[in-house]
């Protein structure tokens, strides 16, 4: 019995439908199973998580040892007498305190401000120099200071110094040069009596200070020293400092 072209016709299209249905079937299972292979492999590779600034301490003082052996007194006119207390919490803190007399308290620590620019200390005045003007001969003391030095040549006038001040009387904010060296800026960052008796916290940005107040970018710390002074007015002054931190972060 012989086939009909048409029903031949009709069984050469049903093959060739059947072998692309069977076509399309592999690949369709083929891309399943990749796309659940990639799933796989995508539940092996973390997420990318942006990193976190964490700071970094280069230097911490909280004055726990009484000897005071990491700093170095260097006189200036007398002696302040410096030491370490405690309160009731157990926290301690350098006391210092000036009668008619001067002497800074110095640690060596030389590193790069551009890689740790941030200084924090808190600080507390109790007595106070009598109030004068501080750019005077007379009157440049301060019952506070903290100060940054950077060399710049051989000698102590060769030196530029930021000297961060709680003043008795010059202005919050002021900033200007010693009596006694251009080298020397100051930087008032409190002034009287308004705070006494209690800590106050500053943190500045000693790399952005330097390029403000000398015009250009600092060369390496060579030293973070700490002054109570009343030589030049004949008075007194008690102050106390506290938790001095270098750091990358603020």
């Amino acid at each position: 019995m012989s086939r009909t072209p048409k029903k031949e016709k009709w069984l050469v299209t049903f093959a060739f439908l059947t072998i692309c249905v069977v076509l399309i079937a592999i690949i369709f299972s083929y891309e399943t199973w990749k796309f659940h292979g990639l799933k796989e492999l995508k539940r092996e590779v973390p997420e990318f998580v942006a990193p976190t600034l964490t700071q970094k301490i280069l230097f911490q003082e909280k004055f726990d040892d009484t000897s005071l052996v990491n700093w170095q007194e260097e006189e200036r006119s007398g002696f302040t007498e410096y030491s370490v207390e405690a309160d009731a919490d157990g926290n301690s803190y350098l006391r210092a305190e000036s009668n008619s007399s001067s002497s800074l308290l110095i640690k060596k620590i030389k590193y790069n401000p551009k890689r740790f620019p941030y200084l924090r200390w808190r600080w507390k005045v109790e007595k106070m120099p009598p109030a004068v003007d501080m750019r005077l001969l007379y009157g440049s003391d301060a019952p506070a200071r903290v100060y940054v030095a950077f060399p710049e040549g051989i000698g102590i006038w060769n030196t530029r110094l930021i000297n961060y001040v709680w003043a008795s009387s010059m202005p919050q904010g002021d900033v200007f040069h010693s009596f006694f060296s251009r080298n020397s800026q100051i930087v008032v960052l409190q002034s009287g009596m308004k705070e006494k008796g209690e800590w106050v916290t500053e943190v500045r940005n000693v790399l952005e200070d330097y390029r403000n107040l000398f015009g250009e970018d600092p060369p390496l710390v060579e030293a973070i020293a700490i002054m109570t002074d009343s030589d030049n007015s004949k008075g007194e002054a008690i102050a106390y400092y506290d938790n001095i931190v270098v750091s990358s972060q603020p």
